[in-house]
């Protein structure tokens, strides 16, 4: 065992309570890669054999986790992104001739 298979592939941790997968198992965890698209089935696919922690491989491939972790993906690329606002990048405030109140160019009346 190498230093790579020391580690579970979900969560980068020493693994614990390894459960060695061997075709099915590991042909489950690509098939939810592939659904969920995080890239992890490429690392996987020359791959014979893999050993994991067993409640993240059931997380992982639990249908419920699958169907969340899509939806979450979408809502998080279907966000507007907010762009930041900077008083820099705003125009410069006249205290001579801008009302203090609004910002905008104050008319001044030539009797006052």
């Amino acid at each position: 065992m190498d230093d790579s298979d020391s580690v579970c592939i979900f969560c980068g941790n020493k693994l614990e309570n390894e459960i060695a997968l061997i075709e099915k198992g590991l042909e489950s965890i690509i098939q939810a890669s592939l659904r969920v698209k995080d890239g992890l089935h490429e690392r996987l696919r020359e791959k014979t054999k893999i050993t994991v922690q067993k409640s993240f491989r059931q997380k992982y491939t639990r249908p419920s986790s699958i169907w969340a972790s899509i939806k979450q993906k979408e809502t998080y690329e279907s966000a507007p992104t907010k762009s930041s606002f900077s008083r820099s990048s705003k125009e410069k405030f006249d205290f001579k001739n801008d009302c203090f109140i609004c910002g905008k160019p104050a008319v001044v009346d030539s009797k006052y």
